[in-house]
């Protein structure tokens, strides 16, 4: 077969492989690292495997139990209950969201799972073909990747064995020649995603010669419009999908694509409409520099919200980030590859940024590295491109994705104090762990964790970059008996509460509320709601809190911009750790510049230093907690 040499898929007749130049023939383990196979025949078989381009959505393992979000599903019966096609008005701007949504969820092959006999499917094609271009989905990719997905299914579940089936069998074949014709434009402007397009043409033409197979061995004839299907395949593979536009943003060198927005967005856009590409594309975590002097208040204030919002978001970004593979017996060999106990990697998200002239990429072995560890002599490094490439892979179901994006469907909805709380069930990992988390002790997914519920099409459905994030809390199922919480993580259920500006006021007011059997994804962002939302709200008001600090009798001193310099006594970690509390804090008031505690008697400052000996126990201060407090004391 013919490989395209941009790495982007294979295909030929009676046989095909998946070939991707940036990670050579590869599988990710348990713990999201590649790994070497020896043969390619271990990533795909044309005839007893579906293709397992991730842009399809079909997981031939797992489909019993998809299930459609309502409104989809609404309106998909109305399709198929429709006797003449063309004949619904989709004038409506409501009629044509759901018309693209509709098509979005045929790609994801959740309809297939559904409707094994393909007939609706039959009725969605032969209703964009009667309709003129103006209503089609705005991107041509998403009509072939639904395409791809019915062949896919078709190739699964056989060519028909009664000879009465084949004249519908055939009929079909030639309405999805008939819209590949004439309603599928490789026009660069119609594609928005061109690895979506580039993998859902690879599996069409995989999988119309295996089909072609089956009806000559089931019947030993061809239908006379099989001519004209080759001629398609032909014109399919001459076809050059053009790569995503790369753009770059300042004199730094920032990389984005795909029409990434501009980078004075990357702390504002959580609570501005987030998407889920806000959090791969990762500009927040570019950190400030922290000087010891600003040059206004509008800089300390703007500083701030750069660094809380990095440290929010932080576990967020890394649940669809590359991972650093480091081990200990490939040290010194830049991250290395071939097989290795995957339980002693590193797995930290690489998330710093390389300095120019750092090594090349760790996966391609040919671009400059743009992403590293931030642990000293982990030389793991990865580009844009191949980060953009497994990022999409994360984002979606199977063996490659995200271990932190979990699947849930909404059981009920129910009033409390605190808001209306969404019920879950089927709640379970995209790539679960192997061994079954203790869900009291374990990271994942604790009561009063901040997380992202995006609302799907279908569940299991490809996470896409466009698609709107909610933050929401996880709270307890039954507030009065919480000690259940990890008996029913167990069983797949949880309750959120989704934030709204009673939690922050940069939110919206009001929230909608998650319907009844409303497929989600929730992405665990790893940090609580009460620690760092109400710190977060107060800086995202740059405005507000500059005109607050700006109020300060000493913000001159706090900000370094002039008038006397801020007294300060730093204490080591050895000293705070050797010497009794009692003294470290003593001192520390000793060597105090408030000038308020230096006018204080010796008895009135020992009563204070018993004050702050108790305060810090019982806050569980220590280490560099502790030394924090008694730098902020002097």
């Amino acid at each position: 077969g013919n490989v395209n040499g941009d790495g982007g898929y294979g295909y030929g007749y009676g046989y095909g492989f998946r070939n991707d130049f940036r990670y050579g023939n590869s599988y990710e383990n348990e713990n999201g690292n590649r790994a070497r196979f020896q043969s390619n025949s271990d990533y795909y078989d044309p005839v007893t495997t579906a293709w397992r381009g991730y842009q399809t959505g079909i997981d031939t393992s797992q489909t019993s139990d998809r299930n459609i979000s309502p409104e989809i599903e609404k309106f998909w019966k109305r399709l198929c209950d429709c006797k003449t096609a063309g004949s619904i008005d989709i004038s409506s701007q409501h009629d044509r969201t759901l018309w693209q949504r509709t098509w979005q969820a045929a790609a994801s092959g959740v309809f297939l799972d559904r409707y094994r006999d393909h007939e609706p499917f039959s009725v969605l094609v032969r209703e964009l073909i009667s309709r003129p271009q103006a209503s089609q989905p705005a991107t041509r990719d998403l009509i072939a990747a639904a395409i791809a997905a019915f062949l896919e299914s078709s190739l699964q579940s056989k060519v028909p064995n009664d000879r009465s089936s084949l004249p519908s069998f055939v009929e079909r074949m030639n309405l999805i020649m008939n819209a590949i014709d004439n309603r599928v434009s490789f026009d660069a402007g119609q594609i928005q995603d061109p690895q979506r397009m580039r993998s859902a043409l690879a599996t069409i033409t995989q999988a119309f010669p295996g089909i072609m197979g089956e009806l000559m061995t089931k019947f030993q004839t061809i239908p006379p419009t099989a001519s004209s299907w080759m001629r398609t395949l032909e014109n399919i593979k001459r076809v050059e999908i053009p790569e995503a536009k790369i753009v770059r943003n300042g004199e730094d060198g920032w990389t984005a694509g795909d029409g990434y927005e501009d980078l004075t967005t990357a702390w504002t856009e959580w609570f501005d409409e987030p998407t889920v590409g806000w959090l791969t594309r990762g500009e927040f975590l570019e950190s400030p520099q922290l000087t010891p002097t600003y040059e206004s208040c509008e800089q300390y204030a703007t500083t701030l919200l750069r660094i809380w919002t990095l440290l929010t978001f932080y576990w967020g970004a890394g649940a669809v980030w590359a991972k650093c593979r480091h081990h200990p017996q490939n040290a010194g060999r830049g991250g290395g590859g071939g097989v290795v106990d995957d339980t002693k990697v590193c797995g930290e998200p690489l998330m710093c940024r390389t300095t120019s002239g750092s090594s090349r990429c760790s996966r391609c072995y040919h671009q400059q590295g743009t992403w590293s560890c931030s642990r000293i002599g982990h030389k793991d490094t990865i580009c844009q491109t191949c980060l953009n490439t497994l990022q999409t892979e994360l984002l979606g179901d199977g063996q490659y994705a995200s271990t932190d994006v979990y699947d849930a469907t909404v059981e009920r909805d129910t009033i409390r104090r605190d808001g209306v709380i969404a019920v879950l069930r089927n709640v379970k990992s995209r790539r679960p762990p192997k061994i079954e988390p203790n869900w009291h002790t374990s990271y994942r997914l604790q009561n009063g964790a901040l997380v992202a519920v995006v609302r799907l099409l279908a569940s299991k459905q490809k996470i896409t970059r466009d698609l709107e994030i909610q933050w929401a809390e996880i709270v307890p199922i039954d507030p009065l008996n919480q000690l259940n919480e990890g008996k029913s993580r167990s069983e797949g259920r949880m309750a959120v509460r989704l934030l709204s500006q009673a939690d922050c006021r940069m939110l919206r007011p009001d929230v909608e509320v998650l319907e009844r059997n409303q497929p989600v994804a929730i992405i665990d962002v790893r940090v609580f709601v009460k620690e760092v939302m109400p710190v977060l709200s107060t800086f995202a008001d740059c405005d507000g809190f500059t005109k607050h600090i700006e109020g300060i009798p000493f913000i001159d001193q706090i900000i370094g911009s002039g008038g006397e310099a801020v007294h300060s006594v730093e204490f080591s970690l050895a000293e705070v750790e050797d010497q009794p509390r009692a003294l470290v804090i003593q001192k520390a008031i000793e060597a105090s510049g408030i000038h308020y505690l230096a006018r204080l008697s010796p008895e009135q400052k020992g009563r204070i230093v018993t004050g702050l000996v108790d305060l810090t126990k019982e806050a569980n201060l220590y280490g560099t907690q502790l030394t924090a407090f008694l730098a902020g004391l002097s």
